[in-house]
């Protein structure tokens, strides 16, 4: 069975559990388009965006690039680097201004920029390698430089330096004589400056639907902790100069189905689709992500 590779909607985790080969890379580029019209309160209400300040049919569209590249730099180890570039759109109409005409009220804004960059070393203390059945345990360390661009209407970054360190857990195994596999995935995020801290987390399960198919199907999310006092989408005191926060405060859960193509033992090629289904001050998405690996 070739090497499945998991992801989410958020791209902060490791590729894979087990470490790269000796001396062997790993490249995954992808594109992810997030589209929403929807939010969550502070209550975990959903309501239209921005619709809390008065503005209407608020519209969010995302086309982000993420460039993902991890080396095995010893047996066990494995450095993993990750960067991506942000193409960003709101629109919303503006019914607190008086003075505007029927025609003057729709607004729109459009940024695009550098995301924040993702430094980490994963440490495999127990791997199967390229066996069918197997169970791998790793840790990964890793920090976030903030590359992104803060100066914005829609900052594309937070400012700050933020250090993660995760636990996954992998098992491989066959169901029926079909192979197949899970993973847990859980976290701890120390973000910087007036930011929340954060645990993300993925259960995932995958069966082989042929033996260059593989079929998947997730539960991941993020938990904001402490106050949310940087909430994301949602606007206090509007005022049309002020910045619209995407990246922030905000927790979510998001149910994905998606597939993994092997074209061969070195090239594949992915699709998944995400809905954000529960949030807090978080923006209520659909979420696309395609793209291809060469190991």
């Amino acid at each position: 069975m070739m090497c499945p590779t998991w992801m989410w909607a958020q791209p902060r985790l490791a590729a894979t559990v087990q470490p790269q080969p000796l001396g062997r890379s790993y490249f995954q580029l992808e594109s992810v388009f997030l589209d929403g019209s929807d939010e969550f309160a502070e209550d975990g209400f959903r309501r239209p965006l921005f619709s809390g300040e008065r503005l209407s049919d608020g519209k969010f569209s995302e086309r982000l690039i993420n460039f993902h590249y991890e080396y095995g730099v010893a047996e066990r180890l494995t450095v993993v680097a990750r960067l991506g570039y942000r193409f960003i759109s709101f629109t919303y109409i503006d019914n607190l201004n008086p003075r505007l005409l029927p025609n003057e009220r729709l607004f729109r804004v459009q940024v695009n920029g550098f995301d924040d960059s993702w430094l980490a070393a994963r440490y495999a203390w127990l791997y199967s390698g390229f066996k069918d059945e197997g169970v791998s345990v790793s840790t990964q360390l890793g920090v976030k430089f903030p590359t992104g661009d803060v100066t914005l209407r829609v900052p594309t970054g937070t400012g700050y330096l933020d250090f993660e360190l995760r636990a996954l857990i992998e098992s491989r195994h066959k169901i029926s004589n079909i192979p197949s596999y899970w993973i847990l995935d859980a976290g701890y995020r120390v973000r910087g400056g007036e930011f929340g801290d954060q645990v993300p987390f993925r259960v995932e399960f995958g069966v082989a639907a042929a033996k260059e198919l593989m079929l998947r199907a997730s539960l991941n999310g993020v938990i904001t902790l402490g106050e949310f006092q940087s909430p994301v989408g949602i606007i206090e005191n509007f005022q049309r100069d002020r910045p619209i926060r995407l990246v922030g405060d905000e927790s979510y859960l998001q149910l994905a189905i998606g597939f993994e193509l092997f074209m061969s033992p070195t090239i594949s090629l992915y699709l998944d689709y995400n809905n954000r289904a529960f949030g807090r001050t978080s923006i209520s998405s659909n979420i696309v992500q395609f793209g291809f690996i060469v190991r």
